[in-house]
Order: structure tokens, then C-alpha cells, then sequence
């Protein structure tokens, strides 16, 4: 047969979910089984059968044990296949991340990843070796496999390869190849898909054949978000992709394909469609979905029932409310969205109603509260109003103003002093955010839900944020994201949206605010004025922590970055260094705060994690250039 079927698979994994891994492999296998008659080549992502995300878990020793398990039970489905499954794998006393090559109900044998990343969010390097000797063999109840193979034939015309994303082996670069399989999953970031394209189309070019690029879809373990963006690229072009930012637990990229004079030529696939991805506006819009995926698998994964979010009608929780309703939108069109919600009771009566709108759907599972003070303004308590009105959300506005005058009465009386905005500006600003703290929680605990904290990575670079005030939370959704994207972002989203979605005219009253947290009586507190413009930080975020320049190469770096800045294209250099210092400073006292910080997702090139990207002494005494 000179025909051959190939399928690139993206599935949403839970670490060490045996059952439930393996059972979404078998899913994959059925309906493209039931799909298409000829020779099969299946492609899953890498560690397919234990998860990814399974951490010091990996070391146990129960757990290379368990896959190899579930492999062999998979046997008897690829009678009629070829599956590529990955599992972690150990030999000779080291844990790699294997690729087993099932074909016709036998285990060929197995590739090992010759390149396990170790900087920023990966740190396999931890439980993982990178395979670099020659094919050896693997005793499995006393029967030899090869272990660390690149290279099989195949049906058997058909030569595949296979390879790490960017590290190919020797074997594999001098041999003809009917396809390139590449198993690693690769976690969502800001416009990194369509590099990950890009590459994958030229290395199809490179290696004269086909190359499939498997993936994870979801929020597999909590902060990294897969997109799904499976794909098959040939001929230096990208030929389909799997939906990406899909509910579904399954999906795939596929393609026909016949060898015609000795080479493997595409005869049919989907048509890969693009449409918002090569837009303008794809930045916003990949914000937009790969958020609103990850709020829906956390908040299934958990079991929780709901969210709720204390909307204080400024841009971080305004951006989070709005998130939420990308996610109902999203939701509204996805049967998967109710399958796997059904476990909430307001969700499983919208579906047995019938035309679940993405109004009801927020009001299902968004709760927002307004909690306001004496120092709190008209303007963002008509603000929060109108974007829960517009969104859909459960409002409630609770006047907290007597509890904080209680806490500082029981204060004053036991010091013996009447607290003053003269001598106690600080922690007369905290109490106020700390005080919001208890009533959001108990909302949270009544129905169920997860808080949301609402502090972004500005905030949280330099430790502009009260702790056990807006700080607290189970989860914080645009923790992984600077305040000038947000900013920007809100803007995108009161005139344009996500596409076939719609604008949310009412962020307007939040976009025409200068942020402000408003816990400081009568004096226009503003954000930007007690840190610096968040462009600005931004770009010293991205110098400093980042990127790790000396403080000469940073001012280079801020001063081309505010080139065309309208605000800040003319500061002069003084002012620069003394926010620069500013940065410095606040940096290195935040790290505490840092530390206990809700987990957020990562978005971008960088996040400010200690756990995943960004490790950083709790104690310092400075930060030299």
C-alpha cells in the first residue's frame, strides 16, 4: 500500500491520570480508525500516558513503572497502526522522556529525547536525561528493545524520523525520510505559535518531507496553557492545524498522502483556514482565548463551582471580568464546555433548559463584588456597575467603610494613639484592601468558587500589591502579564473584541481612568505616580529581570524602547536612572511577596514565578549592575 494516513494529536492531559490519559489516546485511535481505511501513522504528544506537568512526581518510582503498564495495554489497539506515545522511561538508573513506537500491535521500540530545555519555565534537567549515545537495547520482562532508535520503516514503504523540536540527530540528518515526527509539547506564549510554524514549514523544506508537530491542549497543571495548535507543515507550508484553544480533550491535525516516483506527496487534508490568527489584532486575540482556557480547565479540574472577583472598577479586575465572559462566549458554542461542566448544578439546568446564551452562562458562574470605602469615588463604583451589567456577572456592592473604622478603633484604643494619615499613610492604605479580603472569601466559600486574585506582573515586579488584601485568591489569571499590554488590551476589547464575539462598550468608564488603587484620601493617587509609567517598568522588567543587563546596558535598552513612546520619548536620562534605582529597589524587597503570590498563567516570554521562571533570593542587601 503506497498510501498513507497521518495524524498530528492534541490532547488535554492530567498528570498521572492513567486512566483517563489512556483512555484519550484510545479515543484518538477510534475516530481516526473509523475515519479512514488506509496505513495510519498517529502522532501524540511527548509523556502522552503520564502527563507532563507531573513534577518531582516523575522520581517516583511507581511512576515509569505505571506507564510501561499502560503501554503494553495499549498493544492490542494499534493492530492496525502505528502509534508514537510517550511516556518517561528508565534505563540504566536515569529517567528519559520516551517516545514508544507501537506498529500492528508490536513495540518497536523506543526514541529518547535528545534535548530536555532547562532554562525559564522548563527545568526537565531535573527528573530527565538528554539521550546522547547510540541506540542500545532496553530489557522489558526479559524481551530486548532498542531504546534511543530515530529511524523506522514502516507498512513498509514508509521511512519516518524522529526528533526533538530543534535538535535532530546524526542518523536522521543523512537518511531519506517519508516523515519527520516531532512529540514535543510546547506551551502557550504571545505570538510564539506562528514561529513554531514558521519553523516547523522550513524544517519540512530542509528535510524534503512532511513534519508533524504533536502538542498538549489546556491547562494541564495549573500555570502553563497549551494552545493545541497541532500541525502538519510540507513543502515549507503549513497544511492543517488542529483548533486551537479548543475545550475538546481530543482533536487533531490530519493529511492523505501517496508516495508518487519515491516521494510521500500530500493528496488531501483540511484546508488550513487562519482567520484571526493572521490578523492585526492576533496578540489580543490569543490573550483573549489562551486566558479563558485556562480559567475553564482550572475551574473543572478543581471541581469548583464558580468564580467570584472583587471588581473594584479599575483595569486588572475589570480585565479579569471580561476574561471570564471570552470564556462563557467560547463555552456557549462547545458542547464539551457543558459535558464537562455538568458536575455544577446552574450549568447542568441552563443545558437541560436549552440555548444556554453567554449571558446566562457568566451569571452562572461569576459572582463580582464592589467593596468600597469613604475613599472610594463615584467613577469606579459606577465603573464596576457597568461592566457587570454588560458582562453578565452577579453584582453585589458592599460599603465596608464601618469595618475598617472598627479595626482602627480597636487599634487606636489598644496603642493608646489615634491613627493618622500624617504618621500611618501605609497601613491606613493596607487595611482598607485587607479588609476587602474576608467578605470576597466568604462569597467565594458559600457557592463553592474559586477568588480570583487580581494583581498583574507590573504589580508584582515591584511588590505594588497589599498582601492579604488583593492579593489573596486561588488563582491569579493575568499574573503572567504586564499592566501596559493590559491597558492596551481593555482598549482592543471596548472597541473591537475577540473575533465573532463582540466590544464591551462600558470599559470605557474603566479605560478613561488613570489606575489608581483609591486608599488615599483627597490626594488623586495614581498608580503611575507612586511607581513610574507602566510602559516604562515594563521595559526595565524586561532589561532587569528578564534579560538580566547591567544597569549601563539597561538604560540603552528603556531609551530605544521609549523611542516612540508620546509620553516618554523626550525623559530625560536622570529621570530614567532614578526610576531605574526605583526598580532595583522595590524589586529586591518584593521578593517575599512574590513567594506567596496565587499561581498565575504564563503568557509570554517570562513570568515572575519562583516556582517556574524566576528564582530570586528572598533576602539580598542589593542589586549591582
Amino acid at each position: 500500500m503506497n498510501t498513507l494516513f497521518a495524524a498530528s494529536i492534541a490532547l488535554n492531559l492530567n498528570p498521572l491520570d492513567w486512566k483517563g490519559n489512556s483512555q484519550k489516546i484510545r479515543t484518538a485511535i477510534e475516530g481516526i480508525r473509523s475515519n479512514n481505511s488506509s496505513a495510519k501513522v498517529l502522532l501524540f504528544p511527548e509523556l502522552t500516558l503520564s502527563g507532563v506537568g507531573c513534577e518531582d512526581l516523575f522520581f517516583a518510582e511507581q511512576t515509569s513503572e505505571k506507564a510501561l503498564n499502560c503501554l503494553f495495554d495499549l498493544l492490542p489497539e494499534t493492530e492496525d497502526i502505528t502509534a508514537i506515545v510517550g511516556l518517561p522511561l528508565e534505563y540504566e538508573n536515569r529517567l528519559y522522556k520516551a517516545m514508544a513506537v507501537l506498529h500492528h500491535g508490536k513495540l518497536l521500540g523506543f526514541f529518547c529525547s535528545r534535548s530536555i530545555p532547562n532554562q525559564g519555565i522548563h527545568y526537565g534537567a531535573r527528573w530527565f536525561s538528554a539521550w546522547s549515545g547510540p541506540q542500545n537495547k532496553i530489557k522489558i520482562e526479559d524481551k530486548p528493545y532498542p531504546i534511543g532508535k530515530d529511524y523506522y520503516l514502516i507498512d513498509p514503504h514508509f521511512h519516518i524520523g524522529i526528533q526533538n523540536e530543534t535538535v535532530s540527530s546524526p542518523e536522521l540528518d543523512y537518511r531519506p525520510l517519508d516523515l519527520v515526527l516531532i512529540p514535543d509539547a510546547v506551551p502557550f506564549e504571545l505570538g510564539k505559535q506562528a514561529v513554531r510554524r514558521n519553523e516547523i514549514a522550513q524544517l519540512s523544506l530542509k528535510k524534503a518531507c512532511p513534519v508533524l508537530q504533536a502538542n498538549l491542549v489546556g491547562n494541564e497543571a495549573g500555570t502553563l496553557i497549551y494552545d493545541g495548535g497541532a500541525f502538519i507543515a510540507a513543502n515549507g507550508e503549513l497544511i492543517h492545524q488542529a483548533d486551537r484553544f479548543s475545550f475538546a480533550d481530543v482533536q487533531w491535525a490530519s493529511a492523505q498522502m501517496e508516495k508518487i516516483d519515491g516521494e510521500l506527496k500530500i493528496t488531501s487534508s483540511k484546508q488550513f483556514l487562519p482567520g484571526w490568527e493572521l490578523s492585526n489584532d492576533v496578540l489580543f486575540e490569543e490573550f483573549a482565548r489562551a486566558v479563558a482556557l485556562g480559567l475553564f480547565d482550572y475551574l473543572r479540574k478543581t471541581r469548583s463551582k464558580g468564580f467570584t472577583l472583587s471588581l473594584s472598577g479599575g483595569a486588572d479586575s475589570g480585565a479579569i471580568a471580561v476574561l471570564i465572559r471570552v470564556m462563557a462566549e467560547m463555552g456557549s458554542r462547545s458542547e464539551e464546555f457543558f459535558e464537562k461542566l455538568n458536575y455544577i448544578p446552574a450549568i447542568r439546568e441552563l443545558k437541560q433548559k436549552g440555548n444556554p446564551t453567554a449571558d446566562s452562562i457568566t451569571s452562572a458562574l461569576l459572582t463580582t463584588v464592589y467593596q468600597g470605602t469613604r475613599n472610594s469615588g463615584s467613577i469606579t463604583r459606577n465603573a464596576a456597575h457597568d461592566v457587570a451589567s454588560a458582562i453578565g456577572s452577579v453584582h453585589h456592592v458592599f460599603d465596608i467603610d464601618a469595618i475598617v473604622e472598627a479595626y482602627k478603633t480597636v487599634i487606636s484604643e489598644s496603642t493608646g494613639r489615634t491613627l493618622s494619615w500624617e504618621t500611618d499613610d501605609l497601613a491606613l492604605q493596607n487595611i482598607q484592601a485587607r479588609t476587602r479580603a474576608p467578605g470576597a472569601w466568604l462569597l467565594a466559600n458559600l457557592s463553592g468558587s474559586i477568588l480570583l486574585s487580581t494583581g498583574n506582573r507590573s504589580e508584582a515586579a515591584c511588590g505594588y500589591a497589599t498582601m492579604d488584601g488583593d492579593t489573596c485568591g486561588g488563582l491569579s489569571p493575568i499574573g503572567g502579564i504586564d499592566k501596559a499590554f493590559l491597558r492596551r488590551w481593555l482598549r482592543w476589547m471596548e472597541t473591537t473584541g475577540p473575533k465573532d464575539f463582540f466590544a464591551i462598550p462600558a470599559l470605557k468608564a474603566i479605560n478613561d481612568q488613570e489606575p489608581t488603587a483609591e486608599l488615599r484620601p483627597g490626594s488623586g493617587q495614581t498608580d503611575e505616580a507612586d511607581l513610574m509609567p507602566y510602559s516604562v517598568l515594563n521595559l526595565f522588567e524586561q532589561a532587569i529581570i528578564r534579560d538580566k543587563l547591567s544597569s549601563t546596558k539597561t538604560l540603552e535598552f528603556v531609551q530605544k524602547g521609549i523611542e516612540n513612546d508620546p509620553v516618554c520619548k523626550d525623559m530625560d536620562t536622570s529621570r530614567l536612572e532614578e526610576w531605574m534605582e526605583r526598580f532595583y529597589r522595590l524589586w529586591t524587597n518584593s521578593q517575599w511577596k512574590r513567594e506567596r503570590f496565587a499561581p498565575a498563567f504564563h503568557l509570554d516570554d517570562h513570568d515572575l514565578s519562583p516556582v517556574s521562571w524566576c528564582r530570586f533570593p528572598i533576602l539580598f542587601s542589593g542589586f549591582s549592575g
